[in-house]
């Protein structure tokens, strides 16, 4: 059985790291991303994804972040944000990136999508799939959740699967950063009925809200605000599971 994997996730703003709650920008945790990241390379991690959530286009800012993180940290590294052509997919792939993860791309460029899989293949693919409620139904969102895909979630992510993603990142609007754990109902339904992998997000502030996560048929659960606030988080968190019978590494 495939051991299952804990990710931490790092939002930056114009190289700050911040806090967001249905996703808006609340406040700043750190000033430097290097610190996060190198507090977080000496955990036992089993990956790290960094999300550019700047309000403006700042590509060269962004890239040579990564291109320092990359060096600093050895851990399998996803980033993304404001990512729509192939040379700023190979740019950030060249600067360390191992996968690149798209959102909106998939609703306004399905000709690059279809473009970065023939060049690098579904497995440097990840589609990040935003999802809200919306006339009550589980909607999926593109733009920080700002423009209805018009497509139920569920559905959304049979689409990105079937365009090349090999590998999807969920998030909901009405968890993020609320402190009330995963929108476990979805997640499980999606995860239950995907051929690839996935990655559930937003809402963990405990070790047992990871633990429901892990307890899905999801292959990854990751966390961005829980890790920030104390030391070693992550073998703690680690700790925890292995000792509720949560198949994951720890070295």
């Amino acid at each position: 059985m495939l051991k299952k994997r804990l990710i931490a996730v790092i939002i930056v703003s114009d190289n700050k790291v911040i806090q967001t709650k249905n996703f808006k920008h609340t406040n700043i945790i750190h000033y430097d991303p290097i610190f996060s990241v190198e507090a977080m390379g000496k955990w036992s991690l089993d990956e790290l994804i960094i999300i550019n959530a700047s309000k403006k286009n700042n590509s060269k800012q962004f890239l040579k972040l990564i291109n320092t993180i990359s060096k600093k940290v050895f851990l399998p590294l996803t980033v993304g944000g404001w990512v729509n052509d192939i040379q700023y997919s190979k740019n950030l792939l060249l600067s360390g990136a191992d996968k690149i993860l798209i959102n909106t791309a998939f609703y306004k460029n399905k000709k690059f999508i279809k473009d970065f899989v023939e060049i690098y293949g579904s497995q440097c693919l990840v589609a990040s799939v935003d999802t809200k409620r919306e006339n009550n139904k589980d909607i999926a969102f593109i733009d920080r959740c700002r423009i209805s895909t018009g497509t139920e979630t569920i559905e959304w992510c049979k689409k990105v699967s079937q365009m090349g993603a090999g590998e999807i990142f969920l998030n909901s609007y009405e968890n993020d950063g609320t402190n009330k754990g995963l929108y476990i109902r979805l997640f499980q339904q999606i995860s239950s009925n995907l051929s690839i992998p996935t990655i559930l997000f937003g809402g963990v502030s405990s070790w047992a809200h990871l633990e429901k996560g892990f307890k899905t048929k999801a292959n990854a659960v990751a966390a961005a605000n829980i890790f920030h606030y104390s030391e070693s988080s992550v073998t703690n968190a680690k700790e925890y599971l292995i000792k509720k019978k949560i198949n994951l590494r720890y070295d």
